[in-house]
């Protein structure tokens, strides 16, 4: 027997289709798992213009005690001006990193576009970088 959990919110409207799609049995997720599930971390994309660059010294953290970034380089766009991006430069400065911190910077100056890769925690403001990439 294949046993599936699906989130009270879906749980609705999945009913119907459950049938056709071989299913044969449907648990109903508790708003506790639900809330569980929402506040995992997740990789998200964003794009914009960078519009603050601070880059500071190990130890130093960025936010509030709930939001905390543990970072040396910070930046902002313009497309999400509440939310910052962080790199870390704690173990010592790869090239892939400093090519990241570069990229940052050039877009800063001339305002290029950029597309920040970053993981995400539902209701935080602020990121850690995986990737950033530009297109000119």
């Amino acid at each position: 027997m294949t046993s599936h959990r699906i989130p009270m919110s879906i749980a609705a409207g999945v009913l119907l289709a459950i049938g056709s799609l071989g299913f044969s049995q449907m648990v109903i997720a508790s708003e506790a798992e639900e809330k569980a599930l929402s506040e995992k971390p997740f990789n998200s994309v964003t794009k914009g213009v960078v519009t603050h660059i601070r880059i500071q010294t190990s130890g130093h953290e960025y936010g509030p005690p709930d939001d905390r970034l543990d970072a040396e380089v910070i930046v902002h766009l313009d497309s999400t001006p509440d939310d910052a991006y962080g790199l870390r430069m704690h173990e010592g400065v790869a090239p892939a990193t400093q090519a990241m911190i570069e990229l940052l910077r050039e877009s800063y100056f001339r305002q290029m576009p950029v597309e920040i890769f970053h993981t995400k925690l539902p209701g935080k403001k602020n990121h850690t970088v995986i990737w950033v990439e530009s297109e000119q």
